[in-house]
């Protein structure tokens, strides 16, 4: 898939898989915008990808609909979205195969 000039939202792209895809958006030339709800970990996946011009991180809460709405508002026009973000406690079961 060609990524070069495209617009990608990495939503839950601080961290592990997320970071990754991030940096390999990148990495093709897409503009990338990673959201999540720590402003730290946001500070530090920046940094971590070298703070290129074509990043953009944003603070928000998926779980509220004001703030994915602002969110959306800010960023414009898209053409691809990934959302890695989970926030999964206690026991976790597999479906059966």
């Amino acid at each position: 898939m060609e990524m070069a000039n495209s617009k990608v939202l990495v939503v839950g792209g601080s961290s592990g898989m997320g970071l990754a895809l991030a940096r390999r958006c990148l990495e093709a030339g897409a503009e990338v915008v990673i959201a999540g709800r720590n402003e730290g970990r946001l500070k530090r996946a920046r940094q971590q990808l070298g703070n290129p011009a074509t990043l953009d991180t944003v603070a928000v809460d998926i779980t509220r609909e004001d703030q994915v709405a602002a969110l959306f508002s800010r960023i414009g026009r898209l053409d691809h979205i990934v959302s890695t973000a989970a926030d999964i406690e206690g026991a976790y079961e597999l479906l059966p195969a």
